[in-house]
């Protein structure tokens, strides 16, 4: 009898295990999960609680059966204590009692956990809200700054004039070049500089009007283009040693000296001749050493931003500032890049050119005719190749 008891308690209690891990693995993985999102799981403790609280209760089933059955020895014998429900009651009572305060200290103590989760999720819900609000808020900043900045690029090219002369039926007449002009007045003369310094010295400027002269140019050397850059941003100064032919740093004297006086003593010496109107080579560092700067830390906030963290997202934004850039000023800033003054344009470091395209829209076959600026296009194109595969220049596709 004793046996077939333990059998059946043995039973019971392995049925109760089995609806326990179906109830853990189904039920609470179903309805409970903690604040990182991962299923949350029954700790042992209370396992071990319910665990004791269902053998008790099974064991108040037996226990009538079991401490009324014969005994071993007359001390441990229970048969005689009381009327049957009494006996019954009487065992029963302490074990389900005893259970009942278990599973209610369980149901607390579940209920603390559940509590302290709903904290839990709670901060968290929070923290992700300050987090969202606060990325809104720095886009919102990122932008305003943006285009503030933006507006004073734009502000400084409006603001920007030179003045000239031009030649009307044998009169110099007082022209005033503005805004986005002044950089295609600028282009010429620069690009003059360049004519001076690479031709071949067995012509000179008198030939600017052979058709095969364009034939007759040297290949120019980086030092050359250089010194051209040097007269162009801080202006002709006679004093100064420039590593020029004589002949060039000559005819610069002659262009300063009878630029505006249409003199038959230097014919070639007409704003017609040398395709531009300003006042030659008094330096332009007043205008574009501000300009080059604001554009340059405009591109680079963009660049460095954590806010827009995405190549996408900063070539959205690098789109609009190049679509403010007018092909002469991409071509003064290919030229800058050229000459050592604005070389953190594109370097090991920074690659503005090519990874952002900056100079996309440079329409390179209009820029000065010569070996050295071609090869310079050529490993801007070549440079951006090793990464994409479409084209560096729009005019290329």
């Amino acid at each position: 009898m004793t046996i077939l008891i333990f059998l059946v308690c043995g039973t019971l209690l392995a049925l109760s295990l089995g609806y326990l891990a179906k109830f853990t693995r189904v039920y609470v993985k179903k309805y409970i999960k903690d604040q990182n999102g991962e299923v949350a799981k029954l700790g042992w403790f209370s396992i071990f609680l319910i665990l004791i609280a269902l053998i008790l209760i099974i064991f108040s089933f037996l226990a009538p059966v079991t401490l009324t059955m014969n005994a071993l020895t007359p001390e441990l014998s229970f048969k005689g204590k009381g009327e049957i429900g009494d006996t019954i009651g009487g065992i029963m009572n302490p074990f389900i009692a005893l259970a009942g305060v278990i599973v209610t200290g369980l149901a607390f103590y579940m209920q603390y956990k559940a509590n302290e989760l709903q904290r839990v999720l709670f901060a968290e819900g929070q923290k992700a809200s300050n987090e969202q609000f606060q990325k809104q808020l720095n886009y919102q900043q990122f932008e305003a700054q943006f285009y503030e900045m933006l507006k004073l690029h734009k502000e400084n090219v409006n603001e920007m004039e030179l003045n000239g002369k031009q030649l009307i039926e044998d009169s110099w007449i007082p022209l005033s070049i503005t805004k986005r002009k002044v950089f295609q007045e600028m282009q010429r003369e620069f690009e003059t500089l360049l004519e001076l310094a690479s031709i071949n010295r067995n012509n000179r400027l008198q030939d600017l009007e052979n058709p095969n002269f364009r034939s007759r140019y040297y290949s120019l050397s980086s030092e050359t283009f250089n010194e051209c850059y040097k007269i162009f941003f801080w202006g002709f100064h006679a004093a100064n040693n420039y590593k020029l032919t004589e002949h060039a740093i000559e005819d610069i004297q002659n262009i300063q000296k009878y630029q505006y006086k249409g003199s038959d003593d230097f014919n070639a010496i007409r704003a017609n001749d040398l395709n531009f109107s300003i006042e030659s080579f008094k330096g332009h560092s007043w205008l574009l050493g501000h300009y080059f700067r604001h554009l340059y830390l405009l591109v680079t906030f963009v660049v460095d931003s954590k806010v827009v963290s995405t190549h996408d997202e900063k070539m959205r934004y690098l789109k609009v500032v190049r679509a403010q850039l007018s092909n002469f000023e991409q071509i003064m800033l290919f030229y800058n890049w050229i000459s050592g003054f604005g070389d953190a344009w594109e370097d090991d470091t920074h690659k503005y050119f090519t990874k952002y395209k900056i100079i996309h829209n440079l329409p390179h076959t209009f820029l000065f005719e010569n070996d050295f600026i071609s090869r310079k296009v050529d490993f801007l194109r070549a440079r951006y190749k090793e990464n994409e595969k479409d084209e560096l220049f729009e005019i290329d596709e």
